[in-house]
């Protein structure tokens, strides 16, 4: 009798193996699937050159402007504030544009970015939040988006020719 035993044994093993091999094949399945809808992100290559005006609100992921003060306006106030500097920003095109969108940026924004005029250089997709890469990458150049909810706020973009 310990021969059988032993056989059996040994087939028990190789189930292991396989199950381990399909657990694996299952994982790097899921993986991929995880990573391919993870927003298309791998469809947007190259980069966006982009300026932007942030307005925290009480529920942004941080509520502390550049200079350090408590942010204690309404997420529906900092919507109100970017609406009015979009309006503002209708009047004007090309390079009185982006002088307008930089000095507002500067005395507006909550990003420390307004140092720049809220330039953000060039980016790839996947280093801003999802929604705000899906719009500055939808947007043609030259022209200023709706408003861009995301954790850190409220945003109003300027998709801008590369540096």
């Amino acid at each position: 009798g310990g021969r059988g035993g032993g056989g059996r044994k040994r087939e028990r093993d190789k189930t292991d193996v396989e199950d381990k091999s399909e657990r694996r094949d299952l994982h790097d399945k899921k993986r991929a699937k995880a990573k391919a809808s993870s927003g298309d992100r791998s469809a947007h290559t190259g980069k966006v050159r982009c300026f932007h005006i942030l307005k925290k609100h009480k529920k942004s992921s941080r509520p502390v402007s550049w200079d350090k003060s408590p942010v204690t306006r309404t997420l529906e106030q900092a919507r109100e504030e970017i609406k009015s500097f979009m309006e503002m920003f209708e009047s004007v095109e090309g390079e009185e544009l982006i002088e307008v969108f930089k000095a507002t940026a500067m005395e507006e924004s909550d990003c420390s970015s307004r140092k720049r005029g809220g330039d953000l250089g060039e980016f790839e997709f996947t280093k801003m939040k999802k929604n705000f890469s899906e719009v500055a990458f939808n947007l043609e150049v030259g022209k200023v988006s709706g408003i861009v909810e995301t954790s850190s706020g409220v945003h109003v973009i300027l998709r801008w020719t590369p540096l």
